[in-house]
């Protein structure tokens, strides 16, 4: 312990105040590196290479689209066992309402694709260049029976000899 002159007391003082700067210093290090390394990084393009901007996209227009149960007809029977084909199709369509006048007369519909593939034949429907024909047949007939709009296409979801 020194003398009433206080000199003990100051070099107190000045130690807590170097301390707190120095601890003060470290925070503001601290805060600063974490900033600095957590900052995200700027992308550099070289400049040989040039950024094209990519084109928009083409509207397409809505569609519909019904996939019809499998139809089963059955071909002549030539003694080795019973034989079908089974023909899945896909009808699509660009309004709704043709969609929903479809679903409502399904079953009148799916009779009328039914007679127009039995009558035209096991050797026409088996026939592979036959496919737009029978395509055009199928929308015809649909034409027919579907008053609200036309029918944009018919797919052949598949076309089996079983």
């Amino acid at each position: 312990a020194k003398d009433g002159d206080g000199e003990a007391p100051k070099s107190k003082k000045k130690l807590i105040i170097i301390i707190g700067l120095a601890l003060i210093l470290l925070i503001v290090a601290a805060v600063g590196a974490f900033l600095f390394l957590n900052a995200e990084k700027e992308v550099i393009i070289p400049q040989n290479i040039i950024v094209v901007p990519t084109p928009p996209e083409e509207v397409i227009a809505p569609f519909h689209q019904i996939i019809l149960d499998p139809f089963w007809i059955d071909l002549k029977n030539d003694g080795s066992g019973a034989k079908f084909l089974v023909g899945t199709f896909i009808i699509s369509m660009d309004t709704l309402s043709v969609k929903d006048e479809i679903e409502k007369n399904m079953k009148i519909v799916r009779d009328a694709i039914y007679y127009y593939l039995v009558s035209a034949g096991p050797n026409f429907l088996i026939d592979v260049k036959n496919a737009e024909k029978i395509r055009a047949g199928m929308s015809e007939i649909l034409g027919q029976y579907v008053l609200s709009g036309p029918i944009t296409d018919i797919y052949f979801d598949s076309f089996l000899k079983k």
